[in-house]
């Protein structure tokens, strides 16, 4: 220690990144604390600040703390002289209040009992409606369906005769029945087939773009809960949270991600990369790649700052 005798000389000359480095204090207040800003640092842990640099540093701040304190009971003196002005007239007032009349309640009461009817009666009214217009849709539907097969089954071969009434009397015999029998075998044999073709180039379809989607998706996943932060590079926004399930992390934006401590992976295109050492990780997510950074890169990304 270059100047033990003005403490704050010898922090400035250490250099306040790498004094937020070894005490985990962001790199402002360790700015404010040497300048003595004693405004800007009200409602911030200060003692706490303080007893933690003398303690990494072997240093005597107290005369740092009394100052502070003396700062603060002057600025509190000056600014709250008049703080209970008129205090027995204000609740002279307020005793004075006259009390609502009771039949505003009642109406109050009514009011609500009618917009809950009103509610229930549009509630059912619109449930009709639904049913109707699903009735329609399914009628619709099945039309439509029917139509479809009938044009496979004539790309197939298989012509479907039109339904012509006949108002001629006449007697089917057996070998007309073994006719339309086999005939609505030949039609159902090529429709199974048409909907297994269907199915089996639809589960095709589903598994491709399934597949597509775990390429481009990334996750972390914890054993149990574990803090996660993200802090857009572009807008500046940060944002955190606890949690246990798996947290999906967005390749498209150029972001900084930090975890707490914890036992954790990360999957990102069919790839899993185990983190076991429990300690807090730095990643940077640049056109969708995730890299590994160490926290003096995670300083400079983040303009100085720990978080």
């Amino acid at each position: 220690m270059s100047d033990i005798k003005n403490p704050l000389k010898a922090l400035e000359e250490i250099g306040v990144v790498e004094i937020s480095k070894k005490t985990y204090i962001d790199s402002d207040y360790i700015d404010l604390i040497i300048k003595k800003d004693f405004e800007a640092l009200y409602g911030k842990n200060v003692k706490a600040f303080i007893k933690i640099i003398e303690r990494e540093y072997g240093l005597d701040l107290s005369f740092w703390l009394d100052e502070y304190n003396a700062h603060a009971i002057v600025d509190i003196g000056s600014n709250h002289k008049n703080f209970f002005p008129n205090s027995i007239k204000e609740e002279l007032k307020i005793t004075n209040k006259s009390k609502v009349p009771l039949i505003f309640f009642w109406l109050i009461f009514l009011g609500v009992i009618i917009w809950v009817l009103i509610k229930f009666e549009l509630y059912k009214m619109i449930n009709i409606l639904n049913d109707e217009n699903k009735t329609v849709q399914i009628y619709s539907t099945n039309s439509t369906a029917i139509e479809q097969a009938e044009i496979k089954l004539e790309n197939v071969g298989i012509k479907i005769a039109p339904i012509v009434e006949n108002n001629d009397s006449k007697e089917i015999t057996e070998k007309d029945f073994q006719d339309i029998e086999e005939n609505q075998t030949k039609n159902l044999n090529a429709l199974e087939k048409t909907a297994l073709l269907e199915n089996s180039n639809n589960k095709k379809e589903e598994v491709v773009e399934n597949s597509s989607d775990d390429e481009k998706s990334a996750f972390i996943k914890a054993n149990d809960k574990i803090w996660i932060g993200v802090i857009d590079l572009k807008t500046g926004k940060k944002y955190s949270k606890n949690t246990s399930d798996k947290f999906e992390l967005d390749l498209s934006k150029d972001q900084l991600i930090l975890t707490g401590h914890g036992y954790f992976e990360i999957q990102q295109n069919g790839e899993t990369k185990n983190f076991k050492d429990k300690n807090p990780h730095r990643f940077h997510i640049k056109d969708g790649k995730i890299l590994d950074i160490s926290y003096d890169d995670f300083l400079k990304l983040n303009k100085g700052k720990a978080w």
